[in-house]
């Protein structure tokens, strides 16, 4: 779960695109990414993006991308 919030930078992910990315299923995936979140590993970016069910969720980006404005949508600037 880390890896993908890594991998994705400033765009950060939410939790329904960590189990997306994983094949974890929801259950799973916020608890370990709460346990990321108690050892600073992660952060809540400020962001939301709407989930599958149209709700809005946190997006979580790694420490150093926090306040990183996110690339715009289609790719790096």
């Amino acid at each position: 779960m880390l890896a993908v919030i890594v991998k994705a930078g400033a765009f950060g992910a939410s939790d329904a695109e960590i189990e997306a990315a994983t094949g974890i299923r929801a259950q799973s995936v916020s608890p370990r990414r709460g346990e990321l979140r108690a050892l600073g590993l992660v952060v809540d970016s400020g962001r939301r993006r709407m989930t599958p069910r149209g709700r809005p969720a946190a997006v979580w980006v790694t420490p150093n991308h926090a306040g990183t404005p996110p690339a715009p949508e289609g790719g790096a600037a």
